[in-house]
């Protein structure tokens, strides 16, 4: 009896990854045999860590594991592994757009069910309160995933009305509005209660800022180092960046090609 209990309290974790791991082995058939399946891998990854990082959660707050720092440290490496096999791709925008299942729907499917398994931690049911100094700091961290909200709507305000847009303004837009406008608001509304589930709720969303805000600063250091060197990281040669430049070297000289014409009538 308790074994069936058990099985059926684990199973949406325990699908997960099982699923998981067949995508895994399929991508790892498919990579072999020289075939193009490494969505259907990424896929398979990101199931089964946020299946792990869920199980971990649920077994904190139903109080059959101890929330030890160590274990949430573990829990946290387990959701940096899924924003790295998402975030890590070089044409990530376009991918996002041709594959939202792999890039966009399970990613935000395995942090949200994380999120829900965080909630009421068995050793945090007692009323808390917060002290200045963390109400200071989980102010300054919906300041900054607010801000990054906001950051994000200055592509599609800029692009309005421009026929030429083809619509990857609005994918940073789509993400932080599901991800980090909802973590501001839970920060904003912790340092100002203070106190109770609103407090509990603040810090699980600080830590997951906290991962967020690395990210976003690691991509930008990335990207202003490739853009100093000529699309290179460490001599490596960002892919996305070196198709750029040659489309736009193609433009260019169709362009002069199209000018010569008109050059040669005017001197006539």
């Amino acid at each position: 009896m308790k074994n069936g209990e058990r099985i059926l309290k684990n199973l949406g974790s325990s699908l997960a990854l099982f699923v998981g791991c067949i995508a895994i082995l399929v991508g790892l058939l498919a990579l072999v045999q020289n075939s193009s399946q490494q969505d259907t891998f990424r896929t398979g990854i990101v199931m089964v860590l946020g299946a792990l990082a869920y199980r971990s959660a649920k077994k904190r707050r139903l109080g059959e594991v101890e929330s030890t720092k160590m274990r949430i440290s573990f829990e946290i490496i387990l959701l940096a592994g899924i924003c790295a096999a998402i975030f890590g791709q070089s044409n990530f925008p376009e991918r996002m757009m041709t594959n939202a299942v792999t890039n966009v729907l399970v990613p935000t499917w395995a942090l949200v069910a994380y999120l829900a398994a965080c909630r009421h931690v068995a050793e945090e049911r007692d009323e808390i309160a917060a002290s200045a100094r963390l109400r200071i700091m989980l102010a300054v961290a919906a300041a900054v995933m607010l801000g990054l909200w906001g950051w994000s709507l200055v592509p599609p305000i800029q692009n309005w009305g421009n026929p030429n847009e083809d619509g990857f303004s609005y994918v940073p837009l789509f993400y932080t509005t599901i991800i980090c406008l909802p973590i501001g608001l839970l920060l904003l509304t912790g340092a100002i209660a203070g106190r109770g589930r609103f407090v509990r709720r603040a810090r699980i969303a600080f830590v997951v800022a906290a991962g967020i805000t690395t990210l976003v600063v690691a991509f930008l250091i990335v990207q202003h180092i490739a853009d100093n060197n000529g699309g290179k990281v460490f001599g490596i040669q960002i892919g996305l960046r070196l198709e750029r430049t040659a489309l736009q070297l193609v433009a260019e000289n169709a362009l002069d090609n199209a000018a010569l014409p008109s050059d040669r009538i005017c001197l006539e």
